[in-house]
């Protein structure tokens, strides 16, 4: 890593140019890009394998208890990791390489399942075994390219650009996903024919797009492997190291600890919205039944909604990088409470409201404005903790812990939609209604636990090249 020498003597870290710097963090836009497309078909897709709609919550548990274990794995290996090429870009090329092997098998489970046991019951099942497997192997990959990503930003970059740092993060995430949702929302259904329907050549799409942003971080980034070579944490089995990840939360600085129970309840609130998001327009909005046969009306009306749902991910996607870029000076002119509460108000809001739409454009609209509250609510407190854990050279293991306030709410959520949705006659407006109750206890959280930086603070958020940091109970 370049050093200089201050007027005082000493050394500190070159800052780097902006635009290498957002190129370097391209990995963070392919994990988004693999979430989205994740996001947009998993759900229609598991249903139209056969699954039932009231365990399609419990699939996905595969993404929070991967969370769980993959990224404080993949965390501690890669703090240990003596690798000539790095501590964290070996991990994000094998993960990228998981993932587009995942979204390919996932796109083709029902292709060999009827090639392995025909066109009979028994090829049914296999394909939904298939598709059920590689969600899993989906989910594990996914994570484990996002580990390593947040823990390089706490190795390689200045302090004083680690603002930057994560907001690029979020502007990556947003364009991402937004590339993910509009390549899901184009009729692809015959675009290139070998390979399958619309699914197949979005999943094809996606993996291509995974490798080569991966292939750009590791290209750009410049790993120092002699900086941590004294303070590696001791090897441990996986056992252990999920262990870690529990006992280290008692242990974390006390700003990422009240970050940590607003982040759960916020990760509520925004994962019972995504998992459905889609499916939502489907069945909701369109009036479509994911079961029916191909080619009927229903059929056609579910999957015309499903793009619709992609279109309107897309809007968030696109309001979410948007205003990810200008939240630092947003913060400065209205301060960081207001700003934090009102985007968690209007999730809230927003959610309790979707069971009352009706129309395609609506629907669309509150979509859209969802990504200016998704970038102040996932923007922020991951700007607390990327400052805290960059004092520390376990940033790996810190990251991952943290990582449990976004994956604990999610079991919960999955475990829930399942009741619910049985308790309502399958309305996807439900789960959204319970969401809510996670954004409102966010509010509350925010209040009890958030003052104000101070003017001398606002001062520096107010530089492009600080770290927006609010000070926590």
């Amino acid at each position: 890593l370049s050093m200089v020498l201050c007027q005082d003597g000493t050394l500190q870290q070159k800052e780097w140019r902006r635009s290498r710097l957002f190129a370097v963090l391209f990995s963070a836009m392919a994990s988004s890009l693999a979430w989205a497309v994740q996001v947009g078909y998993s759900t229609p897709t598991l249903l139209h394998l056969g699954m039932n709609p009231e365990t399609v919550g419990l699939a996905w548990l595969a993404g929070p208890v991967s969370g769980i274990i993959v990224q404080p794995f993949i965390g501690i290996l890669s703090d240990q990791s003596q690798s000539r090429f790095g501590r964290r870009r070996p991990f994000i090329m094998g993960a990228a390489l998981s993932t587009s092997t995942s979204l390919l098998l996932f796109s083709q489970a029902e292709r060999i399942g009827h090639g392995l046991g025909g066109s009979t019951d028994l090829g049914m099942h296999l394909s939904l075994a298939i598709a059920v497997m590689a969600f899993c192997f989906l989910d594990c990959s996914i994570n484990a390219m996002m580990a390593p990503t947040r823990a390089m930003i706490a190795d390689m970059v200045p302090i004083a650009q680690q603002g930057d740092a994560s907001a690029f993060i979020s502007i990556h995430d947003g364009l991402g996903k937004a590339t993910g949702y509009l390549i899901g929302s184009l009729n692809l259904d015959r675009a290139i024919p070998f390979l399958g329907g619309e699914v197949q050549v979005v999943f094809f799409g996606a993996a291509l797009l995974i490798i080569s942003y991966c292939l750009i971080t590791i290209v750009l980034a410049t790993e120092d492997r002699q900086r941590f070579a004294e303070s590696r944490s001791p090897r441990n089995s996986l056992p252990s190291v999920v262990w870690t990840s529990f006992t280290s939360m008692p242990r974390l600085p006390d700003t990422v600890r009240k970050a940590f129970l607003i982040q759960f309840c916020n990760s509520f609130a925004w994962f019972s919205f995504m998992v459905y998001g889609t499916d939502y327009f489907g069945q909701h909005i369109n009036k479509g039944i994911p079961m029916a046969g191909i080619g009927s009306v229903a059929r056609l009306q579910y999957e015309e909604g499903v793009r619709f749902g992609n279109l309107a991910l897309f809007g968030l996607s696109l309001s979410s990088a948007a205003f990810a870029q200008c939240l630092a000076s947003t913060i400065r002119k209205f301060g960081m409470m207001p700003i934090f509460v009102a985007a968690e108000i209007h999730l809230m809001l927003t959610l309790l409201i979707m069971p009352f739409i009706s129309t395609v454009p609506s629907a669309i609209v509150l979509y859209a404005i969802l990504g200016i509250t998704f970038a102040a609510t996932n923007t922020i407190p991951w700007m607390i903790v990327t400052k805290e854990i960059s004092r520390t050279p376990e940033a790996g293991i810190h990251a991952a812990t943290f990582n449990l306030s976004q994956c604990l709410p999610q079991i919960i959520a999955s475990v829930l939609s399942g009741p619910i949705l049985s308790r309502f006659h399958g309305s996807i407006a439900s789960i959204f209604v319970m969401g809510a109750v996670g954004a409102g206890l966010a509010v509350c959280a925010i209040i009890a636990l958030i003052d104000e930086p101070s003017n001398d603070e606002y001062l520096e958020i107010d530089n492009p090249t600080s770290t927006v940091h609010p000070l926590v109970e």
